[in-house]
């Protein structure tokens, strides 16, 4: 019997190591299903030259009843988690194999503080945050992020994967109209052996090329369009629209990482960001650390399951500015079917610019 569109989907759900809600929230059910399978339909029209690593699986591959997915971002918002596996042989779900895997290295954290004390540490970030001097967004949105994706492919039981960087820029403008550019780098492999074999598969081992979108005005991209409130209360409540309370606490860290993605926010909006997260349930201070740009800040994390498998969602702060520059994630007990060691960073995302600066 062949596999059925409703199949394809649970398949997927069970290999996932977080939930589609990552990119669409609760309440976008019907988003969430179309992405899905048209993402399968792509995946099944794309060719070894022409995908990019990580963006879709060789039609090779998927025509032997095998299953792609890659996580999309917002139009104009932030790279979040994206997972390309590809599951290739006698189909069905993958099987955890001893092979090695590439991701990327755990930060290292100086605890200069209890962990418990996070709440009164994120309130004094806010205050500093309050009194810079930023405090109205006017003009163009200036956005980039760098984010590292895992990419895996599993075939007969055996796992290649690879970490993808991909970086995206854009310019916002306050009619809507949009400007952005995605640069995909390199996949980066743990051993010669794991990049051989997957580039056998049919992935491309060299730097994508850059993809450009132009959104015209009117033609909204983003979840978050309107201004953020800069009471606390208030915040808490919008963010709520899309990021239900239901669902526990990981899911207003979620919604801070997806707000800071699509908008710049002035020193107000920051500060009541950082009141909100102080409020989150289990929220914990990691203590001081470097980022991935070389940027020193202060970690906050939050351990649950949100998403399906015990992991770690960790937000970095700078003391300089209160703004969160970083978004990790980590499994923390198990891989489910990726056969990645534990702890394991599965994504992270480095924002390296939220400014008013003009296209240039």
């Amino acid at each position: 019997m062949t596999p059925g569109p409703d199949d394809d989907l649970r398949v997927l759900r069970r290999m996932l190591p977080v939930p589609v809600e990552r990119d669409f929230p609760p309440g976008r059910r019907h988003q969430r299903e179309e992405h899905l399978m048209s993402t399968l339909s792509q995946a099944g029209e794309s060719t070894a030259a022409g995908a990019p690593a990580g963006r879709g699986a060789p039609a090779r591959i998927f025509r032997r009843r095998g299953l792609a997915l890659a996580g999309t971002v917002a139009a104009v918002g932030a790279l979040t988690l994206s997972l390309t596996l590809v599951v290739s042989g006698t189909g069905g779900a993958p099987t955890p194999a001893a092979a090695a895997v590439a991701t990327p290295k755990l930060l290292t954290y100086v605890q200069d503080a209890p962990g418990q004390d996070a709440p009164e540490i994120l309130g004094r970030l806010a205050d500093t945050a309050a009194h810079r001097p930023d405090t109205v967004i006017t003009g163009t949105e200036h956005l980039k992020n760098r984010g590292w994706y895992l990419n895996s492919s599993v075939d007969d039981g055996k796992t290649t994967s690879a970490v993808v960087p991909t970086e995206r820029e854009s310019w916002i403008n306050p009619d809507g109209s949009a400007h952005s550019i995605t640069r995909t780098g390199a996949p980066e492999f743990p051993t010669d052996k794991a990049r051989a074999y997957w580039k056998k598969q049919g992935w491309s081992t060299e730097p994508g090329k850059p993809e450009v979108k132009d959104t015209q005005a009117g033609v909204e991209g983003r979840m978050w369009k309107d201004r953020p409130p800069t009471d606390p209360e208030a915040l808490k409540t919008w963010l709520e629209k899309d990021h239900p309370a239901e669902n526990g606490p990981a899911e207003t860290v979620v919604a801070i990482t997806d707000l800071i993605g699509e908008r710049v926010l002035s020193a107000p909006e920051r500060a009541a960001v950082l009141r909100v997260l102080a409020t989150v349930p289990g929220l914990r201070y990691e203590g001081t650390t470097t980022d991935r740009a070389g940027r020193t800040g202060k970690a906050f994390s939050l351990d649950s399951d949100h998403g399906g498998l015990p992991n770690r969602k960790t937000l970095i702060v700078d003391p300089a500015t209160g703004r969160i520059i970083d978004d990790e994630e980590t499994l923390t007990e198990t891989a489910g079917k990726l056969g990645v060691p534990i702890p394991s960073v599965i994504s992270y995302t480095v924002y390296l610019a939220a400014d008013t600066a003009p296209r240039q």
